[in-house]
């Protein structure tokens, strides 16, 4: 039975950051597509899509804080508001300091949160607890 890939959100402006992400999703040998927004507000107008039933969910999002065009935050606030964006993991992954309380700001979504780290080994550490989470929350 081949296993289907993994659709997956990331939201995050920094190229450096999404080429890491994704040499960690290989080093993982993770299958999985990648659908990436530098901007927050091009992340919304597409989470708007999935919300009215016009493009497919991702497995898992993971999103960044800092962004131009419309914070994280913002993202995330709009998102607790649409019941059909509820049921999709996303996994908080930034710079902005140990903001683990946000999980806590938005209970109707499935959040887990994670601080960026400087070393790759810890990098690919965290991107499997990323798919350990989308595995373990997918009822998409």
């Amino acid at each position: 039975m081949t296993r289907r890939k993994l659709r997956i959100l990331l939201v995050e402006d920094n190229p450096g950051d999404v080429y890491l992400f994704k040499a960690a999703l290989a080093e993982c040998s993770a299958e999985a597509d990648v659908t990436v927004f530098d901007n927050g507000l091009h992340a919304w107008t597409y989470l708007e899509k999935i919300a009215a039933g016009n493009t497919a969910p991702p497995d898992l999002i993971v999103l960044d804080l800092n962004l131009p065009g419309m914070g994280g935050r913002q993202i995330l606030s709009e998102m607790a508001t649409r019941p059909e964006l509820h049921k999709i993991p996303i996994c908080i992954f930034t710079g902005a300091g140990s903001e683990g309380s946000i999980v806590d700001e938005h209970p109707p979504l499935r959040l887990c949160f994670f601080a960026k780290v400087d070393s790759f080994n810890k990098l690919c550490e965290i991107v499997s607890s990323f798919l350990n989470f989308a595995g373990a929350s997918s009822s998409v």
